[in-house]
């Protein structure tokens, strides 16, 4: 089966990746991080063959393959272990970069879907959460070796705990969401992008503390703004009239349903956030 024959390549690749910088930056005892990467990439393939309905093109035509902007998303999921294990290890230059190549996969995901036309359910569902998976292990590393606050991880956690569970609760309750990306939303990701590759390299070009401080307080109050933001959106969404033309889908046999799109348009992201607001959906 592809997502099968997909998660054993992303195995492969994590592996590597992982010996590679093991040889080339001195790093020891990594035979944890391959095993935790292994199950890591297994529950993410499970989770994928639970929900094996969404491999179809947005009108619902199976397919027989996973695609290439699809294993771009599943790979930035996947390379996480190794991404949190080089800022434990606080290797800030090897973290710098890795954040940065996993960031820049959230764009260029989009375009190789849009270009190889490639646009799939599956896509429209993983990106948003790889985008939440990722910030929050990026910033829960962080703060295990001290680089930001308790209350910069807690804002973290809120923006994207009240996401999921607004989302869960839309689903159950109106059986529908209906949220489109935001001028903040694109303009916050930006920021804190821009704010958390700051924060990874102060250990290495000896910001001041006063600079980290503000660096983690503006973190801390786009967080808390965005969680505000998604409980206005939800509630918007909780009040906005049934809408017509919405097909079908089902998420661990809770449905899920979207908005009929124009021929050659995609559907929103419905988290609103980041740079990839912008790009089209797979």
């Amino acid at each position: 089966m592809a997502v099968v024959r997909a998660g054993f390549a992303l195995t492969a690749f994590a592996w590597i990746v992982d010996l590679l910088l093991a040889y080339g930056f001195g790093w020891v005892s990594i035979s944890s991080l391959l095993l935790f990467q292994g199950l890591w990439i297994s529950a993410i393939t499970g989770s994928v063959l639970l929900n094996i309905g969404f491999l179809t093109t947005l009108d619902g035509i199976p397919l027989s393959r996973v695609g290439a902007a699809n294993l771009i998303s599943l790979g930035r999921v996947g390379l996480l272990p190794t991404l949190s294990s080089s800022i434990l290890r606080e290797d800030w230059s090897m973290a710098t970069a890795l954040y940065l190549i996993l960031a820049l996969s959230d764009v260029v995901d989009g375009i190789v879907a849009r270009r190889r036309h490639e646009e799939t359910r599956l896509g429209f569902v993983l990106d948003p959460i790889a985008d939440v998976v990722f910030q929050v292990v990026v910033f829960a590393s962080l703060f295990a070796r001290d680089q930001i606050t308790g209350l910069v991880l807690a804002a973290v956690v809120t923006r994207y705990g009240l996401l999921l569970l607004g989302s869960a609760a839309l689903l159950l309750i109106r059986g529908r969401i209906w949220i489109k990306p935001t001028p903040f939303g694109r303009a916050s990701g930006v920021v804190v992008g821009a704010v958390t590759v700051y924060l990874l390299t102060g250990p290495v070009l000896n910001w001041s503390p006063s600079s980290l401080r503000i660096a983690q307080g503006i973190v801390a109050a786009l967080f808390a703004a965005g969680a505000l933001h998604v409980l206005i959106i939800g509630w918007i969404n909780f009040r906005r009239p049934g809408q017509a033309g919405y097909g079908d889908w089902r998420l661990w046999g809770v449905p899920l349903v979207r908005p009929e799109t124009p021929k050659g348009s995609v559907p929103h992201n419905p988290t609103g956030d980041g740079p990839s607001d912008s790009k089209e959906r797979r």
